[in-house]
């Protein structure tokens, strides 16, 4: 295959990718113009929401009160 053809078929991917992903994510990450770029931005944008709800969910639990 020719170059022109792999960047044609990376761009596509793109697309796909971008696609299936929520609109808050694909906002932080629409600078990414590559595959092996996009794929090493996802896990820390992830890691960072996973964390924040960690916190959230945490809060919630010590600060729940049993109604008798």
């Amino acid at each position: 295959m020719k170059q022109e053809d792999w960047n044609f078929l990376d761009y596509q991917a793109l697309d796909v990718i971008y696609l299936t992903l929520a609109k808050n994510i694909v906002f932080n990450i629409m600078n990414k113009k590559t595959k092996i770029n996009l794929i090493k931005a996802l896990p820390n944008i992830y890691k960072n929401i996973f964390s924040s709800n960690n916190v959230y969910l945490m809060y919630h639990l010590f600060n729940l009160k049993i109604n008798n």
